[in-house]
């Protein structure tokens, strides 16, 4: 992991990059003098505050230290001004997004299609069947998934299978 001192051209902070920026820094995407983008960074060693000024007297160990995580930091354009933003969200392409990369500040998404509810329901297999061994092995395992209008088509379906086997019984 590196460790690197960031500037708003006033006060300096270290930081510490987790694994996935410290190989963008050896592959020379993050360098002295590059602009970064900084959301949701965690502050170490300075959880009550503390000046700027004050914490470079205190000794290394002591100091504030921000931990940086791939999804919320990115480059930022060369002509950004640096220091506290007054919209600081942006957003992230699902493709950029790392599993151990830390918090997401915002992901940009485009709903293409929207389906209808669906319900789940697990069949289990009936202790009293007339099936075969193989048939009710894979009756154990189905899940089937429906919408509305197939639910009604099978309530209806059950309806009249009930009735069957109660009319059966009747004889």
């Amino acid at each position: 992991q590196y460790k690197i001192q960031l500037t708003d051209g006033w006060y300096v902070i270290d930081s510490i990059l987790d694994s996935t920026l410290s190989h963008y820094t050896e592959l020379g995407k993050i360098m002295v003098g590059t602009k970064l983008r900084i959301m949701g960074a965690v502050l170490k060693n300075g959880e009550n505050g503390i000046s700027p000024l004050e914490a470079i007297e205190r000794s290394y160990s002591e100091r504030p230290i921000l931990l940086l995580r791939v999804n919320s930091t990115r480059r930022a354009k060369w002509n950004c001004r640096l220091g506290m933003q007054t919209n600081n969200n942006f957003f992230i392409n699902i493709a950029s997004v790392y599993p151990t990369g830390g918090n997401i500040p915002g992901l940009q998404i485009i709903i293409l299609r929207q389906y209808p509810k669906l319900y789940m329901q697990t069949i289990e297999k009936s202790s009293h069947s007339n099936k075969s061994f193989d048939e009710e092995s894979t009756v154990d395992s189905i899940k089937m998934i429906r919408n509305e209008k197939d639910e009604e088509i099978e309530r209806n379906k059950n309806r009249e299978l009930l009735q069957m086997k109660s009319a059966q019984k009747l004889k």
